[in-house]
């Protein structure tokens, strides 16, 4: 690609720093606007740490889960390995950031090779829905069943704290 004498590129870190410094006029990090005008500008997406690891890697084992989601529209690469021999996918820290990666896969099956990028298929929103049902289902199963398990104990003589130490006390012949 050829690029015009007036093309300066950004130095390779920008976007990591864009993602994860925080300034005095915002003190959060994961500074988005920032980052998205260093890939308008031409910069690149996936420069590489110290240990082969780009921000797609650090959003995976660092979060949030919507940074993910962000870069992968950006075009970071989900196959690059680290020096490790590990994709971001591979780094994630937990079910919302891989949830992340699935999500970007039913979205936009034909953009990667997801194969190679180890993300293990797609979730899309039926998906989703269909889990949530599914839960619903499994919490009011529970529910009922705690219903009649307490219905059972109601016809049930009880005992109190107080009979089961004594209880407790005959038999070791404390009492």
């Amino acid at each position: 690609m050829q690029l015009s004498a007036s093309f300066k590129p950004l130095p390779s870190n920008t976007i990591r720093q864009a993602l994860n410094t925080p300034t005095p006029q915002n003190p959060k990090p994961h500074k988005i606007p920032q980052a998205k005008r260093h890939v308008a500008s031409g910069g690149n997406v996936d420069p590489l740490n110290s240990i082969g690891r780009t921000p797609l890697h650090l959003a995976a084992l660092n979060g949030p889960a919507r940074i993910i989601g962000f870069l992968l529209d950006l075009g970071a690469d989900p196959t690059i390995k680290d020096d490790a021999g590990k994709v971001p996918y591979a780094l994630s820290r937990g079910k919302e950031e891989r949830d992340a990666f699935r999500r970007y896969m039913g979205e936009h099956p034909q953009r990667w090779d997801y194969n190679a990028a180890a993300v293990p298929s797609a979730l899309t929103s039926e998906m989703e829905e269909e889990q949530e049902r599914r839960a619903a289902e499994k919490k009011e199963k529970v529910g009922n069943g705690m219903d009649a398990l307490i219905h059972t104990n109601e016809s049930m003589p009880c005992m109190n704290h107080s009979s089961v130490n004594l209880q407790v006390a005959e038999r070791w012949e404390i009492a």
